[in-house]
């Protein structure tokens, strides 16, 4: 249940994994141990996270570009001569860069 717990929110601290522990089962462990736990035998260990927005695959999204994509083309645009401004990782600064994860594996967090 520890990897359902991080698998739904990478970004949890021991202290907020042990609290849901004793909130569910009523056990007391020490984080030490539930750190020792977490990476012997749920193979949970800490990354550096990908930050990735939930809106970046939205169907939305999508549609935005490719009509962007279509407009260029008919327009006959010349990149040479565009600026691109990008606010995309303006938030990107306020959130946790490291997260727990399956040995092995890279994370993403979509939680921006």
């Amino acid at each position: 249940f520890l990897q359902e717990f991080y698998e739904e929110n990478p970004v949890a601290t021991i202290k907020q994994a042990q609290q849901m522990i004793f909130e569910n089962y009523k056990i007391i462990i020490i984080q030490s141990d539930l750190h020792k736990h977490l990476v012997i035998h749920c193979g949970l260990t800490m990354k550096k996270l990908e930050k990735v927005s939930e809106a970046r695959t939205s169907k939305e999204t999508i549609t935005k570009r490719l009509n962007w994509v279509l407009h260029v083309e008919k327009e006959n645009i010349n990149f040479d001569s565009c600026v691109f401004i990008d606010e995309a990782g303006f938030d990107f600064h306020k959130q946790r860069t490291l997260g727990r994860s399956i040995r092995g594996y890279s994370r993403q967090d979509k939680s921006v």
